[in-house]
């Protein structure tokens, strides 16, 4: 496996795994959080169903991969599938509880018992794999917070949290939440920039399906 689909499998997997374990860790500790934060972290609680669609940048070792993500999560299930710049389809992975199957563009495939295992087993790495579905959320996973800084309408600007340092450079307003647009993400090999052009969540999702029945 060459190294620039390892760094995309990598972050596939952190995503998806990430999210796979959302509905069971979703609730953050706010003692130390500044009321407008409560305020704020009350208002997307929850909110556990989401498509994205987004640009990604993943720089690590010197080598980089860009291109187009389209995440679908549903409490269970989640489909992701990753695009070159130019639009060529380089890979999809499916996870649910009954277990994570990566598929690449050469039509490999990879299975495992769930996400955790999977990038383990294919990559040897450890990664915060609970924690991004959170952060794409803009709020803190319920791990130790490192450090936190929050705007004046309670809104979460940086995040250091399990060794990633975590900068939420814009929000903006998909139906009643507030949810961010750009996040740049850094750890001691990765560095990844994540540009969301377009949020559904449960209303507009449950608005788009009405539509279609009406056509």
């Amino acid at each position: 496996m060459s190294f620039l689909p390892r760094i995309l499998i990598a972050f596939l997997f952190l995503t998806l795994a990430s999210c796979a374990n959302l509905s069971t860790k979703n609730e953050v500790q706010s003692a130390s959080f500044p009321p407008n934060a409560e305020v704020h972290l009350a208002s997307i609680a929850n909110l556990h169903n989401f498509n994205i669609e987004a640009r990604i940048g993943i720089q690590t070792h010197g080598h980089g991969i860009s291109g187009k993500l389209y995440w679908h999560h549903l409490n269970a299930e989640d489909e992701i599938t990753f695009y070159s710049p130019l639009g060529a389809k380089l890979a999809s992975i499916m996870s649910s509880d009954t277990g994570a199957m990566l598929i690449t563009n050469d039509g490999k495939v990879y299975e495992s018992k769930d996400a955790e295992s999977l990038i383990k087993d294919k990559l040897g790495w450890n990664l915060p794999l609970i924690s991004l579905a959170n952060w794409v959320l803009g709020k803190p996973s319920i791990d130790k917070i490192n450090a936190s800084k929050w705007d004046a309408d309670g809104k979460l600007m940086q995040l250091t949290q399990l060794g990633w340092n975590i900068q939420f450079i814009n929000y903006q307003e998909v139906e009643m939440y507030q949810l961010p647009n750009k996040i740049n993400l850094y750890s001691s090999d990765i560095n990844a920039k994540l540009v969301i052009d377009r949020w559904e969540t449960p209303f507009n999702l449950q608005s788009s399906d009405n539509n279609s029945k009406e056509l």
